[in-house]
């Protein structure tokens, strides 16, 4: 991670899966910039879940380009 604003995946690993959402494989993912960082929970596997890691990443880095909150919900189009 070299631009310290930048979110990128830093961990993904299998993780139980939540109450009441039977036998599925979820896993946990981490991202991070140089500031802060966010962990979520997606079902599927590893590889399904870094290529969702990846592309929250990737939006989390465009609305911040954009001058927009990456903590703020998205705008909803007209």
């Amino acid at each position: 991670m070299s631009d310290l604003s930048q979110f990128d995946v830093v961990e993904v690993q299998e993780c139980d899966a939540p109450y009441g959402s039977g036998n599925e494989k979820w896993c946990q993912y981490k991202i991070a910039n140089g500031y802060t960082s966010v962990v979520g929970t997606n079902r599927g596997s590893v590889t399904e879940t870094r290529r969702y890691a990846k592309t929250f990443a990737t939006e989390l880095n465009e609305r911040a380009k954009n001058g927009q909150s990456v903590w703020a919900p998205k705008r909803k189009a007209n």
